[in-house]
């Protein structure tokens, strides 16, 4: 069965609507889509009661007339001559460009959308009425999605592993089944390509390790991905994987001799594509609920807090970038073994004035597995050593202060 040819038809006055035109027909072609594109005059109206798709997209002028390269399309649809079901067969959508401050707002886009409801269209959506003077704000809880890009040093290093030409130029073609990802440019580089588009920075899923094997000519690997890719060896896989983070492009250089035999006609294949990252766009400076830096610092310097960091990875030496505010003590977790709950025993005098006699609050950031309980169980222990409070007493303060919001949790695994 051939796919319908969508027909994008505008009527424009001072541009714009024909460059809107424009957009939605190349957001069609990334989806595979045929498509044409013409000024309404310049297309053959007769032509309008076989059509199966059209998208029209209008502009209104003056005192609510049609733009000058739609005029003789507008006197031939209002016909009273046209039978009401002409258009029976036609699914098509109307998109207006106008400006909210005219009375006649949207006027023409308002009017075609009705007059083809009558002549038996079927909208593929309620008419879309663009407005110049709509004031895009946001709301609590508006995203912007960004794309990140991978780093040139790590797309050196897979250009390396694979030994491409990142200047190569290729077309994609469609398959039966899959389309070319819309974010692909048509013709595409391959640095193109490894930068913006393969997640080669991700952590691999078990799918991958068994796409992989099956470019494994190397005995030793091929067991090791096909051993990776079995549900009776995920414990394993967890463990070399998942656990340490390791990336991708780790993977690859873990098994060179796989990785050698990888070929480009697979890439998107092989690699997932690079997902976009959420960002708030809705974090006033005027109804801000939180803490900037320098207003913690303010208040280490004045007296009011007392700041001791932590650190399970290798942050030490750039943990002093942020300057006076790490005057306090350190932990590091990895170096000496000493943790936040040693911490909090250690200060346990400070912890029990701050928290008991001036309302203090607690708050507990980090790895959900033990550390969240052992704090916890420090923070019991100060409060009977330095309360002297039962066991059963300071089980009970915790539950007060945690529901009460004075005690936070904040954990991941």
């Amino acid at each position: 069965m051939l796919k319908p040819i969508l027909q994008v038809l505008y009527g424009s006055q001072t541009g714009s609507a024909q460059d809107t035109a424009h957009r939605v027909a190349r957001q069609a072609r990334r989806k595979q889509i045929q498509v044409q594109v013409l000024p309404l005059d310049s297309y053959n109206v007769a032509n309008l009661i076989s059509e199966t798709l059209v998208v029209f997209v209008c502009a209104t002028t003056g005192q609510g007339d049609p733009p000058d390269n739609m005029k003789n399309f507008w006197r031939f649809i209002f016909k009273k001559s046209l039978p009401l079901g002409s258009l029976s067969q036609l699914d098509c959508a109307v998109l207006g460009l106008g400006d909210s401050s005219y009375a006649k707002f949207n006027f023409v886009a308002k009017k075609l959308y009705k007059r083809l409801v009558q002549l038996g269209a079927s909208m593929l959506l309620p008419v879309g009425l663009a407005d110049d003077q709509h004031h895009l704000g946001f709301t609590a809880g508006d995203v912007v999605m960004m794309y990140p890009q991978n780093s040139p040093e790590d797309v050196e290093q897979f250009r390396q592993l694979l030994s491409l030409d990142l200047e190569a130029i290729f077309t994609l073609q469609p398959t039966h089944s899959t389309a070319v990802p819309c974010r692909i440019p048509q013709p595409c580089t391959m640095l193109y390509l490894v930068e913006n588009i393969l997640d080669i920075s991700s952590v691999p899923r078990r799918s991958f390790f068994e796409l992989l094997s099956t470019f494994a000519t190397n005995e030793l690997e091929r067991e090791k991905l096909l051993e990776f890719s079995s549900p009776a060896d995920q414990e394993e896989l967890h463990s070399y994987c998942n656990r340490p983070r390791r990336t991708i492009l780790e993977v690859l250089a873990d098994f060179p001799h796989t990785t050698a035999e990888l070929r480009v006609d697979y890439l998107l294949d092989l690699f997932p594509e690079i997902q976009p990252r959420s960002f708030s766009i809705a974090s006033s400076l005027q109804s801000k609920d939180f803490y900037f830096r320098s207003e913690w610092e303010k208040a280490e310097k004045m007296g009011h807090l007392t700041l001791y960091t932590s650190f399970s990875r290798d942050q030490v030496d750039n943990a002093f970038t942020w300057g006076s505010i790490y005057r306090g003590e350190s932990s590091f977790c990895l170096q000496e073994k000493v943790y936040v709950q040693h911490r909090v025993l250690e200060n346990a005098k400070l912890l029990w004035d701050l928290i008991a006699s001036k309302n203090g609050c607690f708050y507990i950031a980090g790895n959900a597995k033990q550390m969240p309980a052992s704090v916890r169980d420090a923070l019991s222990k100060v409060f009977q050593q330095e309360g002297g409070l039962s066991s059963e007493d300071a089980i009970q303060m915790l539950a007060i202060m945690e529901k009460s919001g004075r005690l936070q949790c904040e954990t991941w695994s």
